[in-house]
């Protein structure tokens, strides 16, 4: 009986642990076997109870990770140059005002002498005549065809037309161009050149007009028929050398002295026996 209160006592110990619901790890020891005759009892095994506390359980966190994305961009920097700036440039044009006549005469014998607003020198219309006259044989003939013009921009010279109709030369013009600009041959040797410059209006007149084209008789007279020389240059030019022969036979002291002859390879032709006299009597 004794033995028995022992397994009553542990049976409301064990139902007292149940009831509390804590379960502690208890070892039951089997007491020894006493039966000497038939079956001991099968002791309780031992049970071994481990108290579990039902932790709240973490709750799982999936994390999905953001797959990275990697966008290989390209990018492509285009540098255009500045557009080079369209420089204009304006360049402003002067034009001077051509020239005007600032005077003009008509002589007595007709000639008409005109003197441009650029003339160096301080000439006028009266002042060339004064030159003119003593240097111009013939005047009143050869005057009415003759227009002279004064200015700085043209170089001395002389032009002339005629008209050709039914193989006869008529109506004939000369223009003398005097280039007054403080430096040129007019400016330095008036005389000279306007005794040479009329000595082309003159014998030109007579080329035309008295000898119908005619060079025969002249170069015979200077002593140049058949020179092979003639035109070859412009010192063998058989006009200039005419030119020549009327300002050191019809010029005066100073537009014979101003100057030497051109064609210095021929005859003086104040030396040429009885060429004035054919200049004034048959080529005129």
């Amino acid at each position: 009986m004794p033995r028995r209160q022992n397994y009553l006592g542990f049976g409301v110990a064990l139902a007292a642990i149940f009831a509390t619901g804590v379960f502690a790890s208890v070892g039951l020891t089997s007491p020894p076997c006493q039966a000497k005759h038939g079956t001991c009892a099968t002791a309780t095994p031992t049970t071994t109870t481990t108290a579990t506390t039902a932790a709240t359980p973490t709750p799982t966190t999936t994390t999905t990770a953001t797959p990275t994305t990697t966008t290989s961009t390209t990018t492509t920097t285009t540098t255009t140059a500045a557009p080079t700036p369209t420089t204009t440039t304006t360049t402003a044009t002067t034009t001077a005002a051509p020239p005007t006549i600032v005077s003009q005469l008509v002589t007595p014998e007709g000639a008409t002498i005109q003197v441009y607003s650029d003339a160096v020198g301080g000439w006028t219309a009266q002042k060339i005549y004064d030159l003119l006259a003593p240097n111009a044989y013939q005047l009143s003939l050869i005057g009415p065809a003759l227009t002279i013009k004064v200015s700085a921009q043209w170089a001395s010279s002389t032009t002339t037309s005629v008209n050709l109709v039914g193989g006869v030369y008529t109506g004939y013009k000369a223009n003398t161009y005097l280039q007054a600009n403080g430096t040129s041959a007019f400016s330095n040797q008036p005389d000279a050149i306007i005794a040479h410059e009329y000595g082309h209006a003159w014998s030109l007149y007579h080329l035309y007009i008295t000898q119908q084209g005619d060079w025969t008789s002249y170069l015979r007279a200077r002593g140049l028929a058949g020179n092979t020389n003639l035109d070859t240059s412009y010192m063998w030019n058989r006009k200039e050398i005419l030119a020549e022969d009327y300002r050191l036979l019809f010029g005066t002291t100073s537009a014979q002295n101003e100057m030497t002859q051109m064609n210095y390879l021929i005859p003086d032709a104040r030396q040429v026996a009885g060429l004035k006299t054919f200049l004034s009597d048959t080529w005129g």
